[in-house]
C-alpha cells in the first residue's frame, strides 16, 4: 500500500506542475518502471500460474517460450496469465510498458518435469516415467544401459534386463496406468535380445478375459518381435515370460514396446493366386498377417489354419492352408505355397552430407536428428531387394502418439539454395496405405519464418518409393531446418522408414512456394514464370494453371500433372488420372490467412471435364477446409462440395458450390484450403479442371 500512495503523490505532483507551470521547460520524471514476475508450478499437471510483480507498468505482453504452440496460446496480454506446458525447458519473457511508451523486459527459465503415466509405448528412456515391474518366481528385473547395441536396436539407450533363475513360468508384469486398447491396434511390437533361441510369451490381463501370444526368438541378438492378438478388448496388465514352460536361465533384454495396427505388421505379398514369396530370414507372421493381393489390390487378413510349418531360414516351398478375409469381410479358405527364396545383397550407402550446399542424408553415418514426438534411429534396411532403394542403412521413425504434429527435424549449417537446386527428394517406406508425407522448411530460432513445400501421398504400400518436392527460387537463402511429418494429424504410434533426403536439380526445373517465386522446366513450363498473386476479390492463386504448378500441390507423383494440351481458355489445365486403390489429387492450402471470416458464406466455381470411365468403386471428390492456425491442436473443418460423383460429362461444364465457415474465429485463423481428387478409379479415367475461383459470396 505504501507503494501505491507513493505513486499517487508523484502523479498528483506531475499534474500540478502541468497546470501551474504551463509551457515551462521544467522536466518531470515519471516513476521508474521495471518488469518482473514470479510463478507457482503444479508439478503433476504442468500448469504454471504467473504472478506479475512489475512496477509502474500499464500493459503487458507475455511470450511463454513454446517452440510449437499449444493450447492455451504461446502469448498473452493478461496481467497474471495461467499456462499449461508439456515437459521441457522454456524461457518466458515478460514485456512491460507504461503510458509514455517506456519498455522493460524480464525473463526466467521454467523447467517442467511432470511424472508421466506408465503405458505403451514403453522405451525405458523417459526419466519422467516409473518403469517399475513386479518380478515373480525367481526373475530379477532392472533398467540398464543397452549392453549390446546392434540388430534391431543399435542405439545406446536404456533397456529392461530380465534374468531367469531357471524355473518354469517365472516372469514379470507391468501394472499400466494407460490401458492397452486393442480395438484398432491389435499388435504389440518389441525389440528383444537373446543369445540363444527362446520363446517369449506376452500375456494381457485385467480385461474381459486374458489373452496370450507366444513368439519365437532365433537367438541372434536384438530382434524385432510382433505379438498379434485376436481380440478388441482393453487390458491394464502386461505380463512377460521368457521360456515360459522350460527352465532356461540367463539374462535377456527388451526395449521399445509399442502398440501398432495390423497394417504395420510384416506384409506378405500373394503372388497371383498360388504362393507367398519371402526372402530368406524375412519375418513371417502366421497369425493375423496382412496380405496385398497383386491381382485385385485387395488388402486382406490371413490366418493359417493348416499345412506345413514355415521356416524362413530354410530355402524351399511350404504348402499352407489359409483362411483369407478380404477387405469387404468375405471369408474363404484357400491353399497357398510359401516360397522362401535367397535374399539379395544390399548396396553400401553413398557418403552422407548434412551440409546445406550438397544435402544428401544417406544414413551411411550417424546424423543428429531432433525428435519432436517421434523417435529416430538408423537401422538395417528391412526391404532392400527392390529397384528403388537397395542401400544397407535407412532411417526409422516411430511416432509416439504425443500429438498430431509428431515429427523429426534436421538442422543444417547454412540456408538452402534453390537458385542452384530445384527442390528436395526423399525415399519413404510405409505399411500404411496412402501415407501423407509433409516436408516443411524453417529458419532455426525463427519458427515464424517457415514454408510447407508440399504434402505427397504414398502410392506404394509396404514398399519403397521416391517423393519429389519442387521448391521455387524465391525460397532461396531463407531456411536452414528441414522438418518431416508422417501422417500429420494422425495421432498414432506407427513406424515409417526414409532414406536419401537430398537436393536435386540445377534450379531450372518447376518449383512452388508462393507469390513471387520463379519456376520453369518441362511440361510446357520452360522459361521464367512468376507465380501470380490471387486476382482481386479472390483467394485462390493460379486458378487457370497458366503458371504451371505455382502454388498447386500435385498430390501424386504419377497421376497429378499440369496438362499443356487440354484447357478451357488459355493453354493449360490441372489434370488428375485415376489409379486403383489410390487418391490422386490437386490442392492449394491455407489461402487468405488472416482475412477469412467466421460464419460467412464463400463460393467455389470451376470448369471440369472427364474422359474414360471411373470404374467400379471409383469416385470424384471436391472439398474445402476451414483451417485453424498452424501448430494448434484443433483439426480443420471439412466442407464437402461433392464426395460421391461416379461419372461426369466429357465436355467442359461450369460447377458452382457454396459453403459456410464455422462460427469460431480460431477455426478459420489458418485460412481456407481447396482439394479435388479421384479415389480408387481405373487408370482410364482422367479429369481436367480449369478456371478455379474461390471467393466470398
Amino acid at each position: 500500500m505504501k507503494l501505491v500512495l507513493k505513486n499517487s503523490k508523484l502523479i498528483a505532483f506531475f499534474l500540478m506542475a502541468i497546470i501551474y507551470v504551463g509551457c515551462s521547460e521544467d522536466v518531470v520524471e515519471l516513476p521508474k518502471m521495471t518488469a518482473g514476475f514470479t510463478y507457482t508450478l503444479n508439478e503433476n499437471k504442468g500448469t504454471v500460474e504467473f504472478i506479475n510483480i512489475s512496477e509502474n507498468a500499464t500493459t503487458y505482453s507475455w511470450d511463454f517460450g513454446d517452440e510449437i504452440p499449444v493450447v492455451p496460446a504461446s502469448t498473452s496480454l493478461e496481467v497474471n496469465p495461467i499456462k499449461s506446458y508439456m515437459n521441457g525447458t522454456y524461457t518466458v519473457i515478460l514485456k512491460a510498458m507504461n503510458a509514455a511508451g517506456a519498455i522493460s523486459y524480464f525473463e526466467d527459465i521454467i523447467v517442467i518435469n511432470m511424472p508421466l503415466p506408465l503405458g505403451l509405448p514403453m522405451t525405458f528412456d523417459n526419466d519422467n516415467v516409473n518403469y517399475s515391474a513386479t518380478a515373480f518366481d525367481g526373475v530379477a528385473y532392472e533398467v540398464v544401459e543397452n549392453p549390446a547395441p546392434g540388430g534391431s536396436n543399435d542405439v545406446a539407450s536404456m533397456v529392461a534386463s530380465i534374468t531367469n533363475s531357471g524355473a518354469a513360468y517365472e516372469g514379470l508384469f507391468f501394472e499400466l496406468q494407460t490401458v492397452i486398447d486393442l480395438t484398432t491396434n491389435n499388435t504389440i511390437r518389441m525389440n528383444f535380445w537373446s543369445d540363444a533361441a527362446v520363446s517369449i510369451l506376452l500375456k494381457l490381463e485385467q480385461g474381459t478375459a486374458f489373452k496370450e501370444v507366444p513368439v519365437n526368438h532365433t537367438g541372434s541378438g536384438w530382434e524385432e518381435l510382433q505379438f498379434t492378438f485376436t481380440t478388441s478388448a482393453s487390458y491394464s496388465k502386461l505380463v512377460v515370460f521368457v521360456d515360459p514352460t522350460g527352465t532356461k536361465g540367463g539374462t535377456f533384454y527388451m526395449d521399445d514396446i509399442v502398440q501398432v495396427s495390423l497394417g504395420d505388421a510384416p506384409v506378405i505379398t500373394l503372388i497371383g493366386d498360388a504362393s507367398i514369396r519371402l526372402a530368406q530370414g524375412d519375418p513371417y507372421t502366421e497369425q493375423g498377417a496382412t496380405a496385398s493381393d497383386t491381382e485385385d489390390g485387395d488388402v486382406t487378413s490371413t490366418i493359417v489354419i493348416g499345412g506345413d510349418t514355415v521356416d524362413t531360414n530354410t530355402l524351399g516351398t511350404y504348402a499352407v492352408t489359409y483362411m483369407v478375409i478380404d477387405s469387404d469381410g468375405n471369408t474363404t479358405v484357400t491353399a497357398r505355397n510359401v516360397q522362401v527364396i535367397a535374399p539379395g545383397v544390399c548396396d553400401v550407402d553413398e557418403a552422407q552430407s548434412v551440409s546445406a550446399a550438397d544435402l544428401n542424408v544417406t544414413m551411411a553415418s550417424a546424423v543428429t536428428i531432433i525428435e519432436d514426438g517421434a523417435t529416430f534411429q538408423i537401422i538395417d534396411n528391412p526391404d532392400f531387394d527392390n529397384a528403388i532403394n537397395t542401400s544397407c542403412k535407412v532411417g526409422k521413425v516411430t511416432k509416439q502418439g504425443v500429438a498430431a504434429w509428431d515429427n523429426i527435424q534436421l538442422n543444417l549449417n547454412a540456408k538452402l539454395d534453390f537458385n542452384s537446386n530445384s527442390g528436395l527428394k526423399i525415399k519413404v517406406w510405409s505399411a500404411r496405405p496412402n501415407t501423407a508425407v509433409l516436408i516443411k522448411l524453417e529458419e532455426i530460432g525463427n519458427q515464424g519464418n517457415s514454408k510447407e513445400i508440399g504434402t505427397m501421398t504414398t502410392s506404394v504400400t509396404s514398399g519403397w518409393e521416391e517423393l519429389t518436392y519442387a521448391v521455387g527460387s524465391g525460397e532461396s537463402n531463407k531456411f536452414n531446418k528441414v522438418v518431416i511429418f508422417f501422417d500429420l494429424n494422425a495421432n498414432n504410434t506407427s513406424t515409417y522408414y526414409f532414406d536419401d533426403l537430398k537436393l536435386y536439380g540445377d534450379g531450372s526445373g518447376t518449383g512452388t512456394g508462393g507469390g513471387g517465386n520463379t519456376i520453369g522446366g518441362g511440361d510446357g513450363c520452360a522459361g521464367t514464370t512468376t507465380c501470380p498473386a490471387a486476382p482481386a476479390g479472390e483467394l485462390l492463386f493460379n486458378g487457370n494453371f497458366e503458371a504451371c504448378d505455382c502454388d498447386w500441390q500435385l498430390l501424386d507423383a504419377v497421376g497429378s500433372t499440369i496438362s499443356t494440351s487440354i484447357n478451357n481458355g488459355g493453354s493449360k489445365s490441372g489434370q488428375i488420372q485415376g489409379r486403383a486403390g489410390v487418391a490422386v489429387g490437386l490442392k492449394q492450402e491455407r489461402l487468405g490467412v488472416g482475412t477469412i471470416q467466421p460464419n460467412t458464406t464463400y463460393t467455389v466455381t470451376y470448369d471440369i471435364k472427364a474422359s474414360g470411365a471411373f470404374g467400379e468403386g471409383g469416385v470424384f471428390k471436391a472439398f474445402t477446409f476451414s483451417e485453424p492456425a498452424e501448430g494448434t491442436n484443433s483439426g480443420a473443418t471439412l466442407h464437402t462440395l461433392t464426395a460421391a460423383t461416379t461419372s461426369m460429362s466429357s465436355n467442359w461444364e461450369r460447377k458452382s458450390y457454396e459453403f459456410t465457415t464455422p462460427a469460431g474465429a480460431a477455426q478459420v485463423a489458418g485460412g481456407l484450403s481447396f482439394l479435388i481428387e479421384i479415389v480408387n478409379s481405373t487408370a482410364n479415367a482422367t479429369i481436367n479442371i480449369d478456371n478455379v475461383v474461390l471467393k466470398i459470396k
